[in-house]
This record gives C-alpha cells, sequence and structure tokens, in this order.
C-alpha cells in the first residue's frame, strides 16, 4: 500500500482549493491501457484508496495502481 503523509495531504487540499476544484472531484492515480501511471481529476470510485485532509478527499488511488506503489511514500 502508498503511504500518503500528513503534508502532502494538506498541499493537495491546498492545491485543490486554489484551483477552485468541486469539492467531490480529486486527484486520482490510475493505470492506462498500456499500465502506466496516469493523474487525472475526477471522482474517486468505491474500490479507491482514499486519503483526506480535514474531511475533505484529496486523491485516490484505483486498486492496481495501488499495487504497484505499494511500499512507497508520498510527501512534500
Amino acid at each position: 500500500m502508498i503511504t500518503v503523509t500528513p503534508n502532502a495531504c494538506a498541499a493537495l487540499a491546498e492545491l485543490l482549493e486554489e484551483s477552485e476544484v468541486q469539492t467531490h472531484l480529486v486527484l486520482r492515480v490510475v493505470t492506462d491501457e498500456s499500465g502506466e501511471l496516469e493523474l487525472s481529476l475526477e471522482s474517486p470510485q468505491l474500490e479507491d484508496t482514499v486519503f483526506n485532509f480535514r474531511g475533505r478527499n484529496v486523491l485516490a488511488v484505483e486498486p492496481a495502481a495501488c499495487q504497484m506503489l505499494s511500499g512507497t511514500s508520498l510527501d512534500i
């Protein structure tokens, strides 16, 4: 499983807030058809691992991407 530090969650929350993104949208990490990781702005899915900051979801990682990122950490 990927680890996301509180500092990273806070930075993502600030980025989303400054960009005036609708509150139901998050940065979502997915795999594309060739197995590469992609980052998109969309709603989290039920099967995603979701990270939040002060009650706002900020990052979602789909299961396949979560497996690829297992043992990694996102920090700023």
